[in-house]
């Protein structure tokens, strides 16, 4: 249904309320919103992005509407209703066999909420992740350390006093820049 051409519904709070109250009970914004008494979907968003006080009304109303998803998960897995039909035999034998389709439509009704519910609020209703930082044993890594040394120190670093560096002893740039056949 089309709506009429005009200015957006102004914010008010009873609308807003009913707006709110229709999500925590369970209808995501776009159906509250097909209602022609109802204000748009971008209005919506419009008042959420320019009222504080809605916005905060909006992600309360947002949070139970993922609470009631949750809870139909439980419900639809639940129920078996459908789950068999009744079919008629040769002889007038009737037989009760597995109705795949209602199966199947009630795996992808569950499906869509854990994803949605996955996606939307993933700390609460996401996978854990176990990451943690240990040996097949159990026991933790330790860091590898590493030593970096430059010969004559480096730019910033005081000269390197270790002996193994050194060529002969004799100074401490023993042999920078020089080979062994090189006299004056």
């Amino acid at each position: 249904m089309t709506r009429k051409a005009g200015r957006p519904p102004k914010f008010t709070e009873r609308l807003a309320k009913q707006v709110c109250q229709r999500m925590a009970d369970g209808e995501s914004l776009r159906q509250v919103c097909r209602d022609p008494k109802m204000p748009s979907l971008k209005t919506v968003m419009r008042w959420a992005a320019d009222n504080p006080t809605f916005r905060q009304q909006y992600a309360e109303a947002r949070e139970a509407l993922l609470e009631h998803w949750a809870e139909e998960i439980t419900e639809i897995a639940d129920d078996g209703s459908n789950d068999w039909i009744r079919r008629e035999k040769e002889a007038g034998v009737i037989t009760e066999v597995p109705d795949h389709e209602h199966i199947n439509r009630s795996r992808l009704r569950v499906d869509t909420r854990k994803w949605l519910l996955s996606k939307l609020a993933p700390r609460k209703y996401g996978d854990a992740l176990a990451l943690t930082h240990a040996n097949p044993d159990g026991s933790h890594l330790q860091a590898p350390t590493f030593a970096i040394t430059f010969p004559g120190g480096g730019p910033g670093l005081p000269p390197n006093d270790s002996s193994a560096d050194k060529s002969d002893g004799d100074s401490d740039d023993a042999g920078a820049g020089t080979t062994g056949a090189e006299t004056s």
